[in-house]
């Protein structure tokens, strides 16, 4: 509740509709090259965009003091839908440093040209996007709406922001894309740039040069693109990826003048507050060792400065001693005490920025500024040590502590002359092991106990003491229980869930213990039991759906070391169990099953070892065929005989709400049978027509087999539905053509049987006693039949998925039963036989 209060509050005091300051309405600066022409493009083969992007003006600008990045945009409106989208334009800006410049928003329709810039349609945000990741960037949105705004308007608007921030000028760097998500008829990037600066340039995924030119005191560069062609983003792929070819420009520098420049950022004050001394002298004295007082001041800024991200005008750290009073910071607040504390303990760290992203490919780009983390390395007895802040319950000693690992990172240290690989062994250990023992000694159909022992270390350690955390035991013991309740839904609590967390191994075990009542179902043939397991754990680190043909890299989960051990206790009865080994062997994982069998005991061992982040578009073929013979591969199905050993138990719920059935159809049946119709037929006077002969011997015979036939049907329905162990293979969930329908469906369907065939002994008594109601009744069978049957044969293809080509049948012989019914229809009302034989009240 605090912390939505806190959102309101920030929200409240920081929102505005806007300030002059934020922006101006002003023409293009003198320096600004317009394009003269825009591209075209032919509107039907966009027809899958609904808009038409013609120019994609980027023109920057760097000054002695200033950045000035000016945009130009030209798109026509092809369809409707796509309207919403665009009919508001939104231009993000840092109100701290930069200033928006409106030059021109306009609608084109035809010769006409509407002008859109109006005070009145602009408004100025501040939204916060990121507020409840407890990060405040200050940043404001611009937005202009627009008016009236119709399919085949092209739409115009030019702007320019103004940017002040002196060390962006300084550390200037951009990546321009040359492709887009849309086609574009025009793409165009104009640098112009100091000629007394030197400037680098680096290609990715593309030739493409710029042409020059120079002018006083400036050089141009400007690159070209015509008719750009889309560039679709796949799923899944990795997060340093990026789709679109692109081009790099920044100003000349080397990695070792940027950690030389940064690092005077993170220098430690010479002056601390007496709180903070205290501090530091509270844990020298505590922790005689640099290895526990290097982990208790982690420990401390991790768990007890809480992060939270204010950006400062001057970019810097906030003072340490301010750091530790509030008890909230950011990433460079909160390394910036870290390296404060174990300094005045004497031991030696440095600051470190890392990109969480980008780190993978940062030495495949060019040096600059535009990191976007902060972490410490540490050494002790010679040993160096990654620590990020920012992260929580972590927990372990240095031998098995995990460090970060974001890739390449620049240690800030005037040393430095490279970026440092942080990948270490430890860094890549995330290890989840599952052990599940199954005791099904006393058979099948008996209560069989399931003891679960769940272990984690490493990475996978710290997510899970931060699950932990996150709710009471009681929420944790109802989310364990629930996992397996779909599977098997008999299960009961057997004992309390029990965590241990041995913080020094950054080791945590959980146990669980239950007793699964029925745990093995009746299959479709009604002559096995079946008992179902699986490692469905491991199915949640899958991509569900991969497309081919692929272009970009896929994403791998990693690190992950999985290991799941299933035993089973089998009766003492002689199995048949023909043990399996799988292995299956990717450039991005390694997988194995093994099953073994001694006596009666079964065991299953899944191994799976993540070997890389991603897989490349090459391999993707056999990766998805891969990952689907892992997938395959995580169950197993034991099954065993239903004999005289394994007996079947009524189920007497069933059996007592069928017989109430029963007994009520009968009832109504009777009240059927002595009905006395108000008018009361009189004999005739001939009896040339009485008599069951003639046609009337065609529905006797039929309504002589009825309760034959209804009898069969009602033995095949009866013996499933109350059949306890048919009922739990109805509420299995673990089954693959489970559906919740199906048990209601089949319960109503067995009471529809009954009620036939009750029905028909009726209408067998009221024929051969010659009732005067038997004609109707017989006419309601007859329409009510055949329709009840095709609606059940409908629901058969929803529910019980029966194949399509069974409802075709069924349709024919509904339309065989409807012309039936009215032929005999005609003759039940028409007939003098059946008014001279049905008579009697």
């Amino acid at each position: 509740m605090k912390k939505y209060v806190l959102v309101f509050f920030v929200f409240v005091f920081l929102s505005n509709f806007g300030h002059a300051s934020d922006y101006q309405i002003s023409p293009p600066p003198s320096w600004v090259d317009t394009v003269k022409n825009e591209g075209s493009q032919v509107d039907h083969d966009l027809k899958d965009y609904g808009i038409s992007s013609l120019l994609h003006d980027i023109q920057e600008k760097v000054e002695k003091n200033s950045i000035i990045s000016f945009q130009h945009r030209i798109y026509k409106i092809l369809q409707q839908d796509i309207i919403q989208d665009i009919s508001n334009i939104e231009i993000g800006f840092d109100p701290q440093h930069e200033t928006v410049h409106l030059h021109q928003v306009c609608l084109k329709r035809g010769s006409k040209t509407f002008n859109q810039l109006f005070p009145h349609n602009i408004r100025v945000l501040q939204r916060e996007k990121q507020l409840e990741n407890n990060i405040y960037t200050g940043e404001k949105s611009l937005v202009i709406f627009l008016e009236d705004i119709r399919v085949g308007d092209i739409l115009e608007y030019i702007y320019s922001i103004e940017n002040s921030d002196c060390r962006l000028v300084k550390n200037f760097y951009s990546q321009m894309p040359l492709t887009k998500s849309i086609p574009i008829a025009h793409m165009r990037y104009r640098l112009v740039w100091p000629r007394d600066r030197a400037l680098s340039i680096k290609n990715h995924g593309t030739q493409i040069k710029p042409t020059t030119k120079d002018l006083i005191n400036i050089k141009e560069y400007i690159w070209n693109i015509k008719n750009a062609k889309a560039t679709h983003q796949e799923e899944d792929t990795p997060p340093w990826h990026y789709p679109y070819p692109r081009v790099e420009v920044g100003a000349k520098k080397s990695w070792q003048e940027i950690a030389s420049e940064k690092a005077e950022v993170f220098k430690v004050p010479d002056q601390l507050s007496n709180e903070l001394k205290s501090h530091i002298a509270q844990i020298s004295r505590k922790h005689k060792n640099p290895s526990d007082q290097l982990l208790a001041v982690v420990q401390f800024i991790q768990d007890e400065i809480r992060y939270m991200s204010i950006p400062m005008d001057d970019g810097l750290p906030t003072d340490p001693s301010i750091v530790f009073k509030r008890r909230y910071g950011d990433c460079r607040d909160k390394s910036l005490l870290a390296l404060t504390i174990l300094k005045g303990l004497g031991i030696k760290a440095l600051p470190v920025l890392a990109h969480t992203q980008d780190g993978k490919i940062l030495n495949k780009i060019l040096p600059h500024t535009a990191f976007n983390h902060a972490i410490i390395l540490a050494h002790v007895n010679g040993k160096p040590y990654y620590f990020d802040l920012t992260l929580s319950f972590q927990r372990g000693n240095l031998e098995n502590f995990s460090p970060p690992n974001y890739g390449y990172a620049l240690v800030l240290d005037p040393t430095t002359t490279a970026l440092t690989d942080m990948t270490s062994p430890l860094s890549n250990l995330s290890f989840r092991a599952y052990y599940e023992t199954f005791d099904l000694s006393k058979g099948f159909d008996a209560p069989a106990l399931l003891s679960v022992k769940t272990f984690v270390k490493g990475k996978s350690a710290d997510f899970m003491r931060e699950f932990l955390a996150s709710k009471d035991i009681e929420n944790h013991q109802k989310a364990y229980f629930d996992y397996y309740k779909d599977f098997y839904p008999s299960i009961a609590l057997k004992d309390n869930l029990k965590i241990t967390d041995d913080t020094e191994k950054n080791e945590i075990t959980v146990l669980e213990s239950y007793e699964i009542q029925n745990p093995g179902v009746v299959d479709s043939s009604k002559a096995n039991l079946v008992f179902s397991h699986h490692a469905n754990e491991l199915r949640s680190y899958f991509t569900e759906t991969i497309n081919l043909p692929r272009t970009m890299p896929i994403s791998v989960y990693y690190p992950l070391h999985f290991l799941k051990h299933i035993t089973v206790l089998l009766p003492g009865e002689e199995n048949n169990i023909t043990p399996e080994k799988i292995e299956v062997k990717d450039p991005s994982f390694h997988f194995s099953k093994m099953e073994q069998i001694k006596e009666n005991r079964f065991s299953i061992s899944y191994h799976y070892m993540a070997l890389a982040d991603h897989v490349i578009p090459e391999n993707a073929p056999a990766h998805i065929e891969n990952i689907k013979q892992v997938k395959d591969a995580l169950g197993r199905n034991l099954t065993t005989s239903i004999d005289n050993n394994v007996k079947d138990s009524i189920n007497w719920p069933v059996l007592i709400l069928t017989l109430i059935i029963t007994l009520i159809f009968s009832y109504v049946c009777f009240k059927i049978y002595f009905y006395k119709p108000k008018k009361v037929m009189e004999s005739p006077s001939s009896t040339q027509y009485q008599g069951i002969r003639g046609w009337l011997i065609l529905p006797a015979i039929g309504l002589i087999i009825s309760p034959f036939y209804e009898a069969y049907a009602l033995k095949e329905y009866f013996t499933m539905i109350h059949s306890h162990n048919a009922w739990s293979m109805l509420l299995d969930t673990s089954l693959e053509d489970y559906n919740p329908l199906k048990a209601p469906y089949l319960l109503s369907l067995l009471f529809i049987v009954i009620a036939e065939a009750v029905y028909c002994v009726l209408l067998l008594f009221l024929f051969f006693k010659k009732k005067q109601i038997f004609p109707i009744a017989f006419m309601v069978w007859l329409w009510a039949s055949p329709s009840v049957a095709f609606i059940l044969e409908v629901l058969n293809v929803y529910i019980i998925y029966e194949p399509l080509g069974g409802l075709y049948k069924a349709g024919v012989e509904y339309l065989r039963s409807i012309v039936s019914a009215i032929i005999w229809t005609a003759y039940f009302m028409r007939s003098k036989r059946v008014k001279a034989t049905f008579i009697q009240a």
